[in-house]
């Protein structure tokens, strides 16, 4: 690591003396600014540190901006594919794979994707994330990730189950199989993970989300965004009327209007498909 005394050091003994280990992206964004070389040398010997929370600001390191990932990129993944290997530490484990996806890690789908169905929680749910960050090449050549990804939509862990889906949702492929999933969870009780299903049904144009969704927007309770935009995916002519009826309670600010005025222009002219 460089000196002792230099702003980067300083920098990097201040946040890991903080109470709240968890990085901020504020943080990272500052180590970050420092000369990449520099960030790259301490990152290098913070991974080989005892402790564990010094091992896991090398590898959040590691997945900084262009400048320093691409320079670095090869001995990155060298040193990430060891630690993926070797690490004890669960929390530290789910950040190097995420690491890896985002350095679009060539070997993910072999070696870790297999990691899907490890008994931590965490470590499932980092698979899922990596699955998002993973560039669609990487992913969208291998059905073992997408049948991976179909399991994580069904774990015990609601964080996990998640990411798998809202990686499923905006999935450029489209099976019975992957079709299947995102209906097993339209009852979901969790309302971010259910209103990600629909939007996957609604975006492979499963007529099914069409009952779903009139369903709901009769009942008035229990409807956000994402089922508005589903219903925007949908372009459904049947769901004018429920949409129409939100405009009494629904939020008044800029961002919300469009999305409910953009989902009812959608299903009147019956244009299904498009992306929000």
């Amino acid at each position: 690591m460089t000196g002792e005394s230099s702003p980067l050091s300083r920098a990097i003994e201040d946040y890991l003396s903080e109470e709240e280990q968890e990085p901020a992206n504020a943080i990272l964004d500052d180590l970050w600014k420092h000369d990449p070389r520099d960030v790259w040398k301490a990152a290098s010997s913070l991974i080989e540190a005892p402790d564990a929370d010094r091992r896991d600001l090398g590898v959040l390191l590691l997945r900084g901006p262009e400048s320093m990932r691409g320079p670095w990129r090869n001995e990155s993944l060298a040193v990430l594919s060891q630690m993926l290997r070797s690490e004890a530490d669960p929390d530290v484990l789910a950040n190097v794979i995420i690491t890896l996806a985002t350095l679009d890690y060539s070997d993910f789908v072999d070696t870790v994707v297999p990691l899907a169905s490890h008994p931590d929680w965490r470590i499932r749910y980092a698979v899922a994330r990596g699955l998002q960050e993973l560039s669609p090449g990487l992913f969208l050549s291998s059905d073992r990730a997408v049948s991976a990804l179909i399991t994580l939509a069904q774990d015990p862990s609601a964080d996990v189950r998640e990411a798998a889906t809202s990686t499923l949702e905006d999935l450029d492929v489209d099976t019975p199989a992957v079709r299947e999933a995102c209906f097993a969870l339209a009852n979901e009780p969790n309302d971010d993970i259910r209103g990600l299903a629909w939007m996957g049904l609604a975006r492979r144009s499963d007529p099914r989300v069409v009952a779903l969704l009139r369903e709901k927007l009769n009942a008035e309770t229990g409807i956000g965004n994402l089922e508005v935009q589903a219903a925007e995916l949908s372009g459904d002519p049947s769901l004018v009327d429920g949409l129409e009826g939100l405009r009494g309670w629904w939020p008044s600010d800029q961002e919300d209007s469009e999305l409910l005025e953009r989902a009812i222009g959608r299903c009147r002219s019956g244009r299904a498909g498009a992306t929000p």
